[in-house]
Formats: C-alpha cells, sequence, structure tokens
C-alpha cells in the first residue's frame, strides 16, 4: 500500500543533491526541519558526521542539512558492442562489452550514467536504482548533447526470451533514453516493465515486436507498469 501523508512521509521531490545515490539534502528540500525530534537522540551525528538537529528541528532522511552543499558528482560507465566485460568500464576505450554489465558497475558505484554506443546488444536487461541508461552514441562523445540518435541505432533485443527491459528502481531514480527495445516477450511487459512505485525517466525509444503473453492469449505491448 502507498504510505499516508498523515503518517510522517512527503509526496513531493525530495530535493536531494543527487544526480545519483547523493542522499544531501538541497537547501529548497522540503525534508529540512520536518522531523520529529522526540525521536532523536541530541547525541545522533548524521552520516557526515555532523550534529543531528542543527536548525532547531531534525530534517528528514540520513543527512542534516547544514548549509553546506557538495557539487554533485557525475560518474559513467561506458559500454560497446566491441568492449569487455573484464574491462573497467570508465572510458570509452576501457568499455563493457554488455549492458548489464555496466548497469551493475554503475550501481557498485553508488550510481552512475551508463553510455551504450550504437550496436546491436542480445540480452535483457535489469535498470537498477540511481542507474541511468542512454543509448545513440558513435563512441567518442563527451556528454549527451553530442549524442545523434538516429545515426547510432543502440538496440537491446531479447530474442523473445523475456521482457527487455525491466526498470528496478522506485521513484524518479533511474533512467531509459535512446535505445531500439525488440522483440521482447513477457508477462507483464514485452518492451519495457516497470515495477511497482517505480517512476523512470523513458524517452527517444522505439519498440518494436515485443508482446504480452497471458494463459489465453498473446498480445503486443511495448510497455507496462504496476502501481
Amino acid at each position: 500500500p502507498v504510505p499516508s501523508a498523515e503518517a510522517g512521509n512527503i509526496f513531493a521531490d525530495p530535493g536531494l543533491v543527487g544526480p545519483y545515490a547523493n542522499l544531501h539534502l538541497s537547501a529548497n528540500s522540503p525534508g529540512r526541519n520536518t522531523g520529529e525530534n522526540t525521536h532523536v537522540d541530541p547525541a545522533w551525528l548524521d552520516f557526515d558526521g555532523e550534529p543531528r538537529v542543527a536548525e532547531g528541528v531534525v530534517d528528514m532522511g540520513a543527512d542534516e542539512f547544514s548549509g553546506f552543499v557538495p557539487e554533485p558528482e557525475v560518474r559513467r560507465v561506458y559500454v560497446s558492442a566491441d568492449g569487455d566485460d573484464a574491462a573497467g568500464g570508465l572510458s570509452w576505450t576501457e568499455a563493457k562489452r554488455t549492458i548489464q554489465q555496466g548497469i551493475d558497475t554503475a550501481f557498485s558505484l553508488g550510481g552512475a550514467e551508463v553510455w551504450v554506443a550504437q550496436g546491436a546488444y542480445p540480452e535483457i536487461v535489469q535498470v537498477k536504482p540511481f542507474t541511468y541508461l542512454h543509448g545513440g552514441f558513435a563512441g567518442n562523445e563527451q556528454s549527451l548533447d553530442e549524442r545523434d540518435l538516429l545515426a547510432n541505432q543502440t538496440v537491446i533485443d531479447a530474442q523473445q526470451l523475456g521482457t527487455v527491459v525491466t526498470m528496478d528502481a522506485p521513484g524518479p531514480y533511474s533512467a531509459l533514453t535512446g535505445f531500439a527495445i525488440i522483440n521482447g516477450r513477457g508477462f507483464f511487459g514485452g518492451g519495457v516493465y516497470c515495477r511497482p512505485l517505480s517512476a523512470p525517466l523513458i524517452a527517444n525509444n522505439r519498440i518494436f515486436n515485443c508482446v504480452t503473453t497471458r494463459i489465453f492469449e498473446t498480445v503486443s505491448s511495448g510497455l507496462a507498469g504496476r502501481y
């Protein structure tokens, strides 16, 4: 069940520094000064080792806003059809070979963007929390704006072995952009399946030849979600 607002939850953007698993509060976070002091020991510290109560009322979450907002760190993992999964994946010249290895590496770093160069990737992909998957690269770009999605076709092909992409992150902490998603077959969604409570960015993708299978029928289905 969805938590109720009366139970001390918020339903707005929490205003974290981000972009990955950076859980520091920004200056405009609705989590500032909205906790319950009765649940806090005055001797407690936040995850930076700073006093748990800085402005009279404890903040929500693991961070107590102190006025210092760390600069967001840009982290990327690279994937290429000519890559090697034994490589580190932290540059185009050291790219991973499979998208899932790129995602797993990004997750192990605490979150990162995963840039995937043009080519065909015959695999089933699970996008984990704080991983942001982007296709459409030639393999030498330094920014997302340099991508040419039409010229650099990036294809994820499930070969009818399951749902092509499963978005597994709760909330808005994942992304899927710039791919051709093909030949998926799954119970909930053949192309892209968003698990309950996930709210990823999904943009600039094309989905072909994907079906949802039921006990008595098979129907076309590019994207599905459960709530």
